[in-house]
């Protein structure tokens, strides 16, 4: 059985609040909300959940490094919207600061589930 990292318990339960409230990002960030928006927030919600169970279970010593490169891409992304869309400002800073905690999560946190020996070798 794996333990899970922290960061990926944080990622699916972010992950799980925009998919079950996709709005709630935007009350709390005082971000105008539309069908677009909450769409966007149960996409971003799903991928969470999906990264988030897969850094849970998968025993890959790369894993947490693609996260990462995920995560840090993501969160470019956010400050371009930051750059092109004033009104969704807040809610972008937000996600982009929450990707890039995951980003720091991932590097800097240690896998409890290394590769068996036999994996680690092959990859060399």
């Amino acid at each position: 059985m794996t333990t899970p990292r922290s960061v990926d318990l944080a990622r699916i339960a972010v992950g799980t609040v925009l998919l079950s409230t996709p709005g709630l990002p935007g009350r709390l960030t005082r971000t105008p909300t539309g069908p677009r928006t909450r769409l966007v927030s149960r996409l971003l919600g799903a991928r969470y959940v999906v990264q988030g169970g897969a850094g849970a279970v998968v025993r890959d010593p790369l894993l947490p490094w693609v996260d990462a490169g995920v995560d840090a891409l993501h969160a470019a992304s956010m400050l371009a919207v930051v750059g092109l869309d004033r009104s969704h400002r807040r809610l972008a800073l937000t996600s982009a600061a929450f990707a890039l905690a995951c980003a720091w999560g991932d590097l800097v946190t240690p896998n409890p589930n290394p590769a068996p020996r036999a994996v680690r070798r092959a990859a060399r």
